[in-house]
């Protein structure tokens, strides 16, 4: 797993642990631009394969198909090079696509799930109500 994401994980934990125990508004938002942040740049993007693939030597490209083990022309070659990098590409993305889904639907449903009392009384407003 990659250096960036693992930090990542541990930053959106963290302030998602903040979130539950505070409720504070400003953490929730700022979870909810994290998440967009990541879906946003997790998303396969063709141009990215693209320049992947673009200058890949003859030998690493897709030549032979595979079920007749037919030598495949030049463009039969650059499209499923072309399909198998853009496949890449959804893979790549899979674990931060999935984490910013995660901490949506999070957000989503913390608030209706009933929270317990850390065991802090409740203050007395001095009055006795058997005085009264």
């Amino acid at each position: 797993m990659d250096k960036t994401l693992v930090l990542w994980i541990v930053v959106v934990a963290a302030l998602l642990v903040i979130e539950w125990r505070r409720k504070w508004p400003l953490v929730r938002v700022v979870l909810v631009f994290m998440a967009l942040f990541q879906l946003w740049f997790g998303q396969p993007v063709p141009y990215r394969a693209l320049r992947s693939v673009i200058n890949l030597p003859p030998d690493q490209r897709v030549t032979i198909q595979a079920p007749d083990t037919v030598r495949l022309d030049d463009y039969r070659s650059g499209v499923l090079t072309m399909a198998r990098a853009v496949q890449w590409e959804v893979d790549g993305g899979s674990r931060d696509r999935m984490i910013a889904v995660a901490v949506l639907v999070w957000l989503a449903i913390s608030p209706i799930i009933p929270r317990r009392s850390l065991g802090v009384a409740k203050p007395t407003t001095g009055t006795d109500g058997a005085a009264a």
